[in-house]
């Protein structure tokens, strides 16, 4: 007989049908298998990492999943079933919070902006204990949005994150800082015209209008476009969103070449 049953969380007690879990949970299809559990009138869950408000939330999508259809669920909420619903076995529910999870966080480096994305140390905190299927990408992202936060992050969340990941954003912040002081503090010289390169007798017209031909007037355009316009100051955590900054700068309209523009464009993405 199905009837209702009581679970005990800590200090909480559901009242549920016995049905319903063993249906959407391989956990509570196992547990009611055995003979043991059949007669208790409460029963009493002591898992690590199952958590009484957790499971509510769960509880809750449960009740009202069609709701989710229309409007995504916060993070606060896909947290919580991604918790209960690893923890518990309800795979369908944690599916569910596998994939908001992953679409909070986009991978790709196209679909990265200059917009923060909130609870990235929540999110590296709740990958390290339920990890998902795409969760080095996620990890990946969450962890650029701590590189370039203010203090790494730390405490925004009411959390600082493990040892081993601050260090790892430590490193990555150090890379990034070289990567951009190589790249924007002043006019490179590792950017060679290519119409002008080799070239004794002066270059195309082009290339010797071009004007990193002058290289007081290129530091001039440099400043004004990198100093000057407050990209450097900007995003110097940032760099990702920096360079590409540096791309869509109007260099041709300073009085840079095609093929020089160009060169900057591929060496920048």
């Amino acid at each position: 007989l199905d009837g209702n049953v009581t679970i005990q969380l800590g200090n909480t007690l559901f009242k549920l049908h016995r049905s319903r879990l063993v249906m959407n949970s391989a956990w509570f299809a196992s547990y009611f298998e055995d003979e043991n559990t059949k007669q208790r009138q409460i029963h009493c869950i002591k898992m690590k990492g199952a958590r009484a408000k957790d499971f509510e939330v769960l509880l809750d999508m449960m009740d009202d999943a069609i709701d989710y259809i229309y409007e995504p669920p916060p993070f606060s909420i896909v947290a919580a079933v991604l918790r209960a619903a690893s923890t518990l076995s309800f795979d369908k529910y944690a599916a569910f919070a596998e994939k908001a999870t992953t679409r909070m966080w986009p991978a790709a480096l196209e679909e990265l902006t200059p917009e923060r994305i909130p609870h990235a140390a929540e999110t590296v905190f709740l990958l390290r204990a339920h990890p998902i299927t795409d969760c080095h990408a996620v990890l990946k992202r969450a962890l650029y949005e701590l590189v370039r936060a203010p203090n790494f992050g730390q405490g925004i969340d009411g959390l600082s994150i493990g040892m081993h990941d601050f260090m790892r954003i430590v490193m990555a912040h150090g890379q990034l800082s070289q990567l951009w002081r190589e790249n924007a503090v002043a006019a490179s010289n590792m950017f060679v015209c290519p119409q002008a390169a080799g070239d004794e007798g002066g270059g195309t017209e082009a290339a010797v209008s071009c004007v990193t031909r002058d290289p007081a007037k290129y530091a001039e355009v440099h400043t004004r476009l990198v100093h000057q316009s407050g990209v450097y100051e900007e995003y110097n955590s940032d760099v990702l969103c920096g360079l590409q900054a540096l791309v869509d700068a109007s260099w041709k309209a300073e009085g840079f070449c095609d093929a020089c523009v160009d060169l900057r464009r591929r060496a920048w993405s």
